[in-house]
């Protein structure tokens, strides 16, 4: 015992001793100068919160959609992935865009979140932070489906204990909520592409019109934002504007894998009489140079809708041998199933 405490000791037991035991009973004395000593001290040293072992908090997760405000999922999903390798992973499926509560364990972790209202979106590595990856689904050998609009929110850091969450926002600032609130900000991580033919010749002629776009990623992981797996297509449906000589349409993808720098759009025509034609265009410098790589505008100028029969294409696949300069009849349905979902 250090030689401070141990003269606090004896004075208070002196003051016991000359003050109380004339008054009390010698066992009151006893017991009246255990709690002076007691509170002395207590009142001389810090004590350290303990946090028991085995607990677990809830959590409020809020959504903020500084960066998205026209965002409307249904619903979203979270992943909480231990910091510990050999912890558990932790999913919660939340409805609507505001967030909700959800119920965690004491301990360290990296949380994913996205909309889960996209069902042509399939998921792989989900067991890895780094590697989570969105995968669009196939409609045919090179051709997928549109995504639909994924938005992603990620937290670095989130330490789960009783006396409340610490994390790091968006910005890597360190946040700490003795209410075990969590605020994350969800971004667009599709890419959009607008497609706008304009300046058509022989409107008239076209019953139904659709087009295609080769060289986009069929994968995304989600927290790097990075686009992986294959090079492939995805069909759109063209719509007119009134009695514009125009025609225009918008779908969603993965964006543009690192190396891969070929874009072609096919535009599929089928006129009045029942016949279809296409034609194809190197549209990269479009894609890779655009401003906005989340939302990418493809247009095509002057196109002329053909007026007479054409020597029909020995390849049915339009995507390969089809001149750049002229139409080719095709005989095959073209997949123009491509909704923002």
């Amino acid at each position: 015992m250090k030689p401070r405490f141990r003269h606090i000791i004896y004075r208070a037991l002196a003051y016991a001793s000359n003050c109380l035991i004339p008054r009390l009973s010698v066992l009151g004395s006893i017991v009246m100068a255990a709690i002076v000593v007691s509170l002395i001290l207590q009142s001389c040293r810090h004590s350290a919160i303990i946090c028991p072992e085995g607990g677990s908090r809830v959590l409020n997760v809020k959504f903020m959609w500084d960066e998205a405000e026209d965002a409307m999922p249904d619903g979203m999903t979270l992943y909480f992935f231990p910091v510990n390798s050999d912890g558990r992973i932790w999913r919660f499926d939340i409805a609507g865009r505001d967030g909700g509560k959800v119920e965690l364990p004491y301990g360290s972790y990296r949380l994913l979140a996205f909309n889960n209202d996209l069902p042509r979106i399939d998921y792989s590595d989900t067991d890895s932070y780094e590697g989570f990856t969105a995968n669009a689904r196939f409609a045919g050998k090179t051709l997928v489906y549109a995504p639909g609009l994924l938005y992603v929110a990620t937290v670095d850091f989130v330490d789960v204990t009783v006396c409340g969450v610490e994390y790091l926002d968006y910005e890597g600032c360190d946040k700490n909520c003795p209410q075990g609130l969590i605020r994350c900000y969800p971004r667009l991580e599709s890419t959009i592409y607008n497609v706008i033919v304009r300046d058509i010749d022989g409107m008239s002629l076209v019953r139904s019109a659709s087009a295609t776009i080769d060289g986009i990623a069929s994968a995304m992981k989600l927290v790097s934002n990075e686009s992986t797996g294959h090079t492939v297509g995805e069909s759109l449906q063209l719509s007119t504007l009134g009695q514009q000589p125009e025609m225009s349409g918008v779908t969603t993808g993965f964006g543009s894998i690192k190396g891969e720098f070929e874009y072609w759009l096919t535009v599929t025509v089928t006129r009045t009489d029942g016949k279809t034609f296409a034609k194809r265009f190197d549209v990269s410098s479009q894609v890779l140079n655009s401003s906005n790589p989340r939302n990418v505008t493809i247009v095509v100028d002057g196109l002329e809708i053909p007026d007479d029969d054409l020597p029909p294409s020995s390849d049915d696949d339009v995507g390969i041998d089809v001149g750049v300069d002229g139409w080719h009849e095709i005989i095959i349905d073209i997949n123009t199933d491509s909704v923002i979902a």
